[in-house]
Order: C-alpha cells, then sequence, then structure tokens
C-alpha cells in the first residue's frame, strides 16, 4: 500500500510539474507556494514512500520506522495540499492511515512468516 500512495505521490507530482494550471491555488491560504513548489513536493515524498515500501520487504525494525514516519508526513503533507485538492487529499489520508496501522500492527514475526525471512 505504500509503495501505491508513493506512485500516486509522484504521478501528481510530475502532472503538476508537467501542467502548471493543474492547480488552482486559493484567494487566500497559509501556505502559498506555486505549483513547482507543491509538485516538486509530492515527487519527493512520492520518491520516499517507494523507496521506505522498498526497505519494507527487508523485515527490519527501522523500514518499520521509516514507514510510518514517511506515512505520517504525507499525512501532515496533505492535510496542507487539501485546499489545492480535497478529495484527493483525503483519499490519500485514508490510505496513509491504513498503511500507520498495518506496520504498527503486524511485526517481524508476521513479515517471516509471509516473506520467509529473518528479522534483523
Amino acid at each position: 500500500m505504500l509503495l501505491l500512495i508513493g506512485l500516486f505521490h509522484a504521478i501528481v507530482g510530475m502532472a503538476v510539474l508537467i501542467d502548471e494550471d493543474l492547480l488552482s491555488p486559493p484567494d487566500s491560504y497559509l501556505i502559498s507556494w506555486g505549483t513547482h513548489g507543491w509538485g516538486w513536493l509530492h515527487l519527493a515524498f512520492g520518491v520516499a514512500a517507494i523507496v521506505a515500501a522498498v526497505n519494507l520487504f527487508s523485515a527490519r525494525h527501522s523500514a518499520r520506522v521509516i514507514g510510518i514516519v514517511v506515512a505520517v508526513l504525507s499525512v501532515v503533507k496533505n492535510f496542507f495540499f487539501a485546499p489545492y485538492s480535497g478529495v484527493w487529499s483525503a483519499i490519500i489520508v485514508g490510505l496513509d492511515v491504513l498503511v500507520i496501522w498495518g506496520l504498527t500492527q503486524y511485526g517481524p514475526e508476521q513479515a517471516k512468516k509471509v516473506y520467509g525471512t529473518r528479522p534483523r
């Protein structure tokens, strides 16, 4: 799920960087970045989430912590992005909550059963 979230972030980031008119900024907002700022931020979060998701296959405890941190930061970022695209932000926040729940509930023992790796 974290890999999909990363892909979604990267796709939105690329779309915003390619087409600046994709986002219509609100009239007055605390964080009034240009479209390039939001595009690069989405792209950076996309890459971070993809790297964190691939790292989860190692069944390391640090990979779970990194995955949780990336998902929490994604929730915060999408909270601030909500005035630009409310429905999309709500969907991603919901998926991030599922990722956080999954990473806090299932540990290395379950990864060993599923992937056949040993916890490190």
